[in-house]
C-alpha cells in the first residue's frame, strides 16, 4: 500500500472587491499547489524571501524528488516544510479613496500676494500597478489589509503633498484664489499629475482624482475682493493715466507738425511775392578794365573818359 504524501493547496478565498487578500495558510508542507483566479496576481514569500509573481492559473511549488535506491526501486522523498506568505493581489479592482485636509492649508496668492486659509476634500482612485512593489513597500506599512488601512495609508501621502501641489498647480495654471470655485477640474488633473511619480513608487496607479470643494473662510474671501477692487482700481487709473500721456504726446506732435507746415507756406508765399531785380549789364573802362557805373562818364580808378 502506497503512502499518501502531504500537500498543500491555496486558494483565493477573499471577497472580490477587496484590493489584496493574504491566505491564512502561513506554513506549506509538501507538494504545494497555488491556485490564483484570472483578475489576479500572487506575490509568494517564501522563508521571507520574495519569489516571483504568479499569474493566473495553477502553480505548483516543492514537488517530490524521485531517488533510485536498493535494486532500482523508487522512493519520491518531500522537502522539509517551510514557512510562507501568499498574497493575492486584485489587478481589476479600484479602490476609491476619499482624503481631505484636517487642518486649514495657509497658501500664499500668487497674484494679490494675500496669505488665505483653505480647507479642501475630494476623492481619489487607485489601481496596483506593479503587485511586487505594492507588497514590498505597502502591506508591511498597513495596519492589516482591509480596505479602511489602505485608504488611510494613502490619503495621508496625499494631503501630506496637497499644500504644495495645490500652490504650483495655481501658479503654473494661472488661478488666483478667487476663482479657485470655478477652476476645480484644471486644479484637480494638475495634482493627478504631479503625484502620479510619488504613488508609482508604492506599485499603484491613480487612475482618478477630483477635488470635491475647497472652502475659503468668509473673512478672507471679503478680504480678497477688497484686494481685487483695489487692484482694478489702480489699474484703471494706470490706463486712464497712460491714456492722457498717449493723447497728450499726440497733441504735440500734431502742434510741431502743425507749425512746421505753416512756416513752410510762409517761405513758399514770400518766396512767390518777391520783386526779381532787374539784370544788371556792366560797362568796363577801355584802359584799365575796371567795371564802372552805367551812368559814369569817366573811371574811378584811372581817371579815363568811359
Amino acid at each position: 500500500m502506497s503512502k499518501t504524501l502531504p500537500k498543500t493547496i491555496i486558494d483565493f478565498e477573499g471577497p472580490n472587491e477587496q484590493l489584496v487578500w493574504q491566505s491564512k495558510i502561513q506554513q506549506c508542507v509538501g507538494e504545494t499547489e497555488v491556485i490564483v483566479p484570472f483578475s489576479h496576481e500572487v506575490v509568494f514569500i517564501k522563508d521571507g524571501e520574495m519569489l516571483d509573481t504568479m499569474g493566473p492559473g495553477k502553480h505548483t511549488l516543492n514537488v517530490p524528488q524521485t531517488t533510485r535506491g536498493f535494486l532500482g526501486l523508487g522512493k519520491k522523498i518531500v522537502s522539509e516544510p517551510f514557512k510562507c506568505q501568499v498574497f493575492f493581489v486584485n489587478k481589476t479592482v479600484t479602490l476609491v479613496i476619499p482624503w481631505g485636509t484636517p487642518n486649514q492649508l495657509k497658501l500664499m496668492d500668487p497674484f494679490l500676494e494675500y496669505p488665505v486659509s483653505l480647507g479642501a476634500h475630494g476623492s481619489f482612485d487607485i489601481s496596483i500597478s506593479n503587485s511586487r512593489k505594492f507588497v514590498s513597500k505597502v502591506v508591511g506599512n498597513t495596519i492589516g489589509l482591509t480596505t479602511v488601512g489602505l485608504q488611510e495609508f494613502f490619503a495621508d501621502k496625499m494631503i501630506m503633498r496637497v499644500k504644495d501641489i495645490l500652490a504650483n498647480a495655481m501658479v503654473t495654471s494661472k488661478i488666483n484664489f478667487y476663482e479657485l470655485g470655478t477652476r476645480l477640474v484644471v486644479i484637480s488633473d494638475a495634482i493627478r499629475d504631479s503625484v502620479r511619480k510619488i504613488f508609482d513608487d508604492y506599485g499603484v496607479e491613480i487612475t482618478a482624482f477630483s477635488i470635491n470643494d475647497i472652502k475659503i473662510p468668509d473673512s478672507d474671501l471679503r478680504e480678497l475682493e477688497a484686494i481685487m477692487k483695489k487692484k482694478k482700481l489702480l489699474e484703471l487709473k494706470e490706463t486712464s493715466f497712460t491714456k492722457e500721456r498717449e493723447n497728450a504726446q499726440d497733441a504735440a506732435k500734431m502742434f510741431v507738425d502743425a507749425s512746421v507746415r505753416i512756416a513752410e507756406a510762409a517761405i513758399e508765399k514770400e518766396n512767390k511775392t518777391a520783386p526779381q531785380a532787374a539784370p544788371v549789364y556792366g560797362r568796363y573802362c577801355p584802359k584799365c578794365g575796371t567795371q564802372v557805373a552805367p551812368d559814369a562818364m569817366f573811371c574811378n580808378r584811372c581817371g579815363s573818359r568811359v
